[in-house]
C-alpha cells in the first residue's frame, strides 16, 4: 500500500446507495476498485502525450540544437542516451557546414524527431495501461453534507453516508490517504525542456518517477473539485476479483451514520438492526432539508 507523508483529516465520508450500505454491514467489508471501473473515463486518464506541440516549438529546438552542435566545448552528453552517437556525428559535420546548412538539415529531420518522441510517449502509455490494472483504489471525501454527492451516490438522497475514522493504533488504510489533485490539464510524462534536452544526448529518459502514477491515479478533472475527494491506494492481489476487491476493515473505524433526507423508513430499519453488536458504537444521524437555505440539516436519532 502507498503511503502518505502528508498530515490528513481523522476521519473521511463515504456516501452509499442502502443496498450497498447493508452490504457494507453485514460483511464488514468495503470494496476496492480498479480504475478501469470508475465512472469518468478521464479518472486516471491515460495521457502521457507531451503537453505541448511539438511542432510549434521546432524553432526553439533547433537553435537548441545548433547552439549544442557548433559549441565549442564537448558537451555534456548523457552516454546511456542512444542518440549521443548522432548529436556526435552531427558535430564531425558541422566543422565544414555553416549554422545556415546545419539548420536546414534540422529542419528536414525534424518531422522523424517528432516521431521518435511520439512513439516514445506511446511506449509510456501503453506501460501506464498494464500498470494501471494492477491498482486498485478506495475512494472517501472530506464532506458529509455535499448536495451533489448525496445526489450522485445515494440514489438521490435515499441513501446514507459513513463516518469512517483513521484509528491509528489499528493502522488502518485510511491513515494512507492521498488527496486527489484537480486540474484543467492530464499529467505528463515530461515537459518541453526535458524532451529538447533528451533529443540533444543531454540527458536520459529515465523511467517515469514513481510519483508519476501516483499522480496518474489522484488527478482528476477540476469540475469535480466539490467532492473533496482522497483515495487509498494498493497493488491487486492474486486472489481478488476482476476489478475489484472487498476488504475486511475494523467495526471501530465506523464511528457514525447519516440517513438521506429521503431514506425510506423500512431501510432505515434494516439499517439500525445491523448498527448493534459490534456496531452498537456508531451513532445516527438523520438528515434534514433546511427550510430556508440550500443545505442538509443532521439530527441525532442514536
Amino acid at each position: 500500500m502507498i503511503r502518505a507523508t502528508l498530515t490528513h483529516p481523522t476521519h473521511f465520508f463515504k456516501y452509499y446507495t442502502v443496498e450497498v450500505a447493508k452490504i457494507v454491514l453485514s460483511t464488514g467489508r468495503v470494496r476496492w476498485s480498479s480504475p478501469a471501473l470508475f465512472n469518468d473515463p478521464f479518472d486516471c486518464y491515460f495521457s502521457l502525450e507531451p503537453k505541448f506541440d511539438l511542432a510549434a516549438c521546432r524553432d526553439e529546438h533547433r537553435d537548441r540544437f545548433l547552439d549544442v552542435i557548433f559549441q565549442e566545448q564537448q558537451p555534456a552528453f548523457v552516454s546511456e542516451n542512444p542518440l549521443v552517437p548522432q548529436i556526435r556525428q552531427l558535430r564531425e559535420m558541422a566543422r565544414t557546414k555553416s549554422r545556415s546548412e546545419m539548420g536546414t538539415k534540422f529542419d528536414v529531420v525534424y518531422p522523424n524527431i517528432v516521431q521518435g518522441i511520439e512513439a516514445l510517449s506511446r511506449q509510456e502509455r501503453e506501460v501506464w495501461e498494464r500498470q494501471s490494472r494492477d491498482y486498485r483504489l478506495l475512494c472517501v471525501c472530506e464532506i458529509k453534507d455535499n448536495l451533489l454527492l448525496w445526489s450522485h451516490y445515494t440514489a438521490c438522497h435515499t441513501g446514507v453516508a459513513f463516518q469512517f475514522e483513521c484509528i491509528e493504533d489499528l493502522d488502518v488504510p485510511l491513515l494512507a490517504a492521498l488527496p486527489v489533485i484537480y486540474a484543467d490539464d492530464a499529467p505528463g510524462m515530461a515537459d518541453k525542456d526535458e524532451i529538447i534536452e533528451y533529443s540533444l544526448g543531454l540527458r536520459g529518459m529515465e523511467p517515469p518517477p514513481p510519483n508519476l502514477w501516483i499522480r496518474l491515479v489522484t488527478t482528476k478533472a477540476r469540475c469535480w473539485e466539490y467532492e473533496k475527494e482522497w483515495r487509498v491506494i494498493m497493488k491487486r492481489r492474486d486472489y481478488d476479483n476482476d476489478g475489484y476487491e472487498d476488504c475486511k476493515f475494523s467495526p471501530q473505524e465506523i464511528s457514525k451514520v447519516f440517513f438521506g433526507c429521503r431514506i425510506r423508513e423500512r431501510d432505515k430499519d434494516d439499517i439500525l438492526r445491523l448498527l448493534t453488536g459490534q456496531f452498537g458504537h456508531v451513532e445516527v444521524y438523520q438528515a434534514k432539508q433546511n427550510p430556508k437555505m440550500y443545505r442538509l440539516d443532521f439530527e441525532r436519532v442514536r
